[in-house]
């Protein structure tokens, strides 16, 4: 509970700085680039973590890494989670600064997993029909998984409809079980 509450804490912070959509949208990229190297590379989040190892070394190694970002607020923002010992949160940090870029810039990301790829009317369809539920701006990630046979698992903020094959198959299942005759 601790380190959500410390993530909702520092994304807020850093969200309260500037709210343009382009900056937002800027910043999100960033978490994004930053969580890549640090993911492709788990040393570099050991070396910024570690306690015996100088700040000066860590913000050299940040600002080389985020050079390119031209955007001097993030980068001394990410130098201070390394400093206040708060760079494990980065991952969470990001998710909750995404969270709420989106809720201000009025999108909504949808995840649906089918067992073919959509096509690009059904995509389009589908995007028109939730965008008019849901009075947003709706962004598709269309997920292949064959195991699913058929039909659609659509997952928004977090909440899961799954309408999908082997979901009606388990469910089936589950009542059979529970039968007794």
């Amino acid at each position: 509970m601790t380190k959500i509450r410390t993530a909702l804490r520092y994304s807020k912070a850093l969200f309260e700085l500037d709210k343009s959509q382009s900056t937002l949208d800027r910043r999100l990229g960033y978490f994004k680039f930053l969580s890549d190297i640090i993911e492709q590379n788990p040393e570099l989040m050991q070396f910024l973590q570690a306690p015996h190892i100088d700040v000066k070394e860590k913000k050299s190694i940040l600002e080389s890494i985020l050079i390119k970002n031209n955007d001097s607020v993030f980068i001394q923002f990410i130098i201070y989670l390394a400093h206040a010992r708060r760079i494990s949160y980065l991952k969470s940090i990001g998710e909750e600064f995404h969270r709420m870029a989106d809720e201000f810039l009025n999108y909504r990301e949808v995840k649906i997993i089918t067992a073919v790829p959509l096509d690009a009317d059904s995509e389009n369809l589908l995007k028109q029909v939730l965008e008019n539920g849901h009075r947003k701006k709706v962004t598709i990630t269309n997920q292949v998984d064959p195991g699913i046979i058929g039909g659609a698992i659509l997952i928004v903020n977090n909440e899961m409809l799954d309408n999908s094959v082997a979901g009606k198959l388990r469910k089936i299942k589950e009542d059979l079980l529970k039968t007794t005759v």
